[in-house]
């Protein structure tokens, strides 16, 4: 399970992430990221994604969705969920990973997940990551 912390919640903040462009797109997820910048530069109040942990740092928000469209089961959909949850955390321990450089990040399930399994998930996981600390 993901962190208090690093979980994204309220809708406004998913609003506000899913305007964004992707970062990272393959056949399994699609995964959008607001920069911390975009944060600072916005009219709204974002006081809990301003939040700075017990280390100082910028706390990433991070959300997933599966819709029906990927499996009408919500048991399945939530297994999606959690598997993901599990590959994301596991990843956030890594201070050099590509989520650090974002405030919000969204996580988009499509249909051919279901046909994925752990280990490939988590690699495509590290492919995002090389692709999206790319300096830019």
């Amino acid at each position: 399970m993901l962190p208090q912390e690093n979980r994204l919640k309220a809708r406004r903040f998913f609003k506000r992430v899913l305007s964004t462009k992707p970062i990272f797109s393959c056949k399994q997820f699609l995964v959008l990221a607001m920069p911390v910048q975009a944060v600072n530069k916005t009219s709204y109040n974002f006081e809990q994604e301003k939040k700075v942990s017990k280390t100082k740092q910028l706390v990433v928000r991070i959300g997933f969705i599966v819709s029906k469209k990927v499996h009408r089961k919500a048991v399945k959909r939530n297994y999606i969920k959690r598997l993901l949850r599990s590959i994301v955390r596991n990843n956030l321990v890594n201070q050099n990973n590509f989520l650090s450089r974002f405030s919000g990040v969204v996580i988009i399930a499509k249909e051919p997940i279901l046909e994925s399994t752990a280990k490939e998930l988590n690699h495509l996981v590290n492919r995002c990551n090389q692709i999206a600390s790319r300096p830019q």
